[in-house]
C-alpha cells in the first residue's frame, strides 16, 4: 500500500500497478489462514465452529469498515483536490458532479487537456491518501499482532521458572 500511495499519475500497469497487486494478493493470501489458525488455536476442539465464525464475522466487518474509512478519505481528498482550479470555472452543476464522481470528472473533461490533468491529479491525491492510511493501518496492525495475537507464545514462554519444557518444531 505505501508502494501504491507512492505511484505517480502516469504509472505504467504491466511493471507497476500488476506488480503491486500481486504483491497485495500474496500478502492478504498468506496472512488468512495462519491468522485464523493462530485465533482458533486457543480454543476448544468444542468451540471451533464458534470461533471460527466470529473470526469470519470479524473480517467482513473489518473490510466493510475499511472500505468505508478509505473511501470516505478518497472522496473527501479528491473533492477537495478539485475545488480552486479550472473546475471552478464550470458551471455549479457540473463541477459539483466532478467532486462527486470521478466517471463524472472524466465525462466533464472529456476532451479538455487542462481538466482531465486535474482530474487525474485529484484522483491520485485521494488514491495516495487512502492507499497511505491503509499502509500506516497495517504496519500498527501488524505491531499489535505480533504482540497480541492468540497461539503466537510457544511453549517455553508459558513454562513456569525453572521448569523444562521440550519444544517440538511443528511441520511448515
Amino acid at each position: 500500500m505505501a508502494w501504491i500511495a507512492a505511484s505517480p499519475v502516469d504509472v505504467p500497469y504491466a511493471t507497476s500497478i500488476v506488480p503491486q497487486m500481486v504483491l497485495l494478493g500474496l500478502g492478504m493470501g498468506l496472512i488468512s489462514t495462519p491468522a485464523t489458525e493462530s485465533i482458533l488455536r486457543v480454543l476448544p476442539p468444542a468451540r471451533a465452529g464458534v470461533g471460527s465464525a466470529v473470526n469470519d464475522a470479524t473480517r467482513e466487518l473489518g473490510a466493510t469498515l475499511g472500505v468505508a474509512v478509505v473511501g470516505s478519505v478518497f472522496a473527501s481528498v479528491y473533492g477537495a483536490a478539485l475545488t480552486g482550479g479550472a473546475f471552478d470555472r464550470l458551471p455549479a452543476a457540473a463541477a459539483d458532479q466532478a467532486r462527486e464522481s470521478v466517471v463524472a470528472a472524466a465525462a466533464i473533461a472529456d476532451g479538455n487537456p487542462a481538466l482531465l490533468a486535474e482530474a487525474q491529479d485529484a484522483f491520485m491525491a485521494g488514491m495516495h491518501a487512502g492507499s497511505l492510511l491503509v499502509a500506516v493501518l497495517c504496519l500498527v496492525g501488524a505491531v499489535v499482532a505480533a504482540i497480541a495475537l492468540p497461539g503466537r507464545r510457544s511453549s517455553r514462554d508459558n513454562a513456569r521458572d525453572g521448569e523444562f519444557v521440550e519444544v517440538v518444531a511443528e511441520p511448515v
